[in-house]
Formats: structure tokens, sequence, C-alpha cells
């Protein structure tokens, strides 16, 4: 038995290829949209935009990809820090909002983000909108997960509360 019990103990470094990878995801997430934004600004400071009702749709549209494209390269550096904190280095100082000490708090903060990525893939969907009745379906879809995952979320959170009760 001290030899399985060494190897778990070891293998935990193996996290590390999940907490590297996400990182890196991270910070080429990051790099490659604001380069994109930057790019997007050039264009549009070199040859224009129309300042009509479309023209302003696509622009917001293109905004929202971005801050989407942030939200996600967000949640794979949640991921890496929720990770290395919970197999790695518990007592590593973590900026106050990634509140991890559980598997269930990483849990929460990504299905959270997952949330606010629904919400702006809505909202974009909804900006382009010309009318008709296909939004319905993407925004049904679109509420369904979030309600599904809310009820997780809460669910979680009640069981959680009554096992501490009970002790």
């Amino acid at each position: 038995m001290p030899f399985i019990a060494k190897l778990i103990r070891s293998s935990r470094w193996l996290i590390l290829f999940g907490v590297f990878t996400s990182f890196v995801a991270s910070i080429a997430l990051f790099v490659a949209t604001f380069i994109s934004f930057i790019m997007n600004v050039y264009q549009i400071s070199q040859y224009g935009m129309a300042f009509d009702d479309n023209g302003i749709k696509q622009l917001a549209v293109t905004l929202m990809n971005y801050v989407d494209l942030f939200f996600i390269a967000a949640a794979f550096y949640l991921i890496s820090a929720g990770f290395y904190k919970l197999f790695i280095d518990e007592n590593i100082k973590l900026p106050a909002a990634i509140s991890v000490n559980s598997f269930d708090d990483l849990k929460k903060i990504l299905t959270r983000v997952a949330i606010v990525v629904l919400t702006i893939l809505f909202l974009e969907k909804a900006i382009k909108w010309e009318g008709g009745w296909e939004i319905a379906g993407f925004g049904f879809a679109c509420a369904f997960v979030i309600i599904a995952i809310t009820f997780n979320i809460t669910s979680d959170e009640k069981v959680s509360l009554f096992k501490q009760s009970k002790e």
C-alpha cells in the first residue's frame, strides 16, 4: 500500500499539464483578442465606418464578441489558477476575486462565466436580429441552459448549507 499512496501523492503533479495548458490558452486568447481589437480600431480609423443603424449594430456585435472572448480567456485563467491552488499549492496568493478553496468553488466560478458567455451570445444574436421567430429557439435554448446551471448552483449551495447545519 505505501507504493500506491506514494504514486498517488506524486501523480498530483500531472495536474501541472492542465495548469500550464490552461494558462497558455488564456494568454494566447487574451493576446489574440487584443491584437484583433487593435486591428479593427485601425481599420475603422483608416477606412471609416457607417454610422447608420446597421453600422452601429455591427460595431456593437463586434465589441460584444471581444467581451465574450475576454470572458473565455478569463475562464481559462481561472481554471489554471484554481487547479494550481487546489492540487499544487493551497497557500498561493490569488486575487480576492478568485476565491477557490474547493473543486465546487472552481465549478461555481466557471458556471457563472458560462452564464455570462451565453448571455453575451444571445445579445449578439438579438443585436443582429432582423425579425422572425428564429431567435426564439435560440433564446429558449440559452435560457434553458442558464436555468439548468442556476439550478445546479443553487441546489449545490442548499446541500452544502444543509450539511453545515447538521454539524
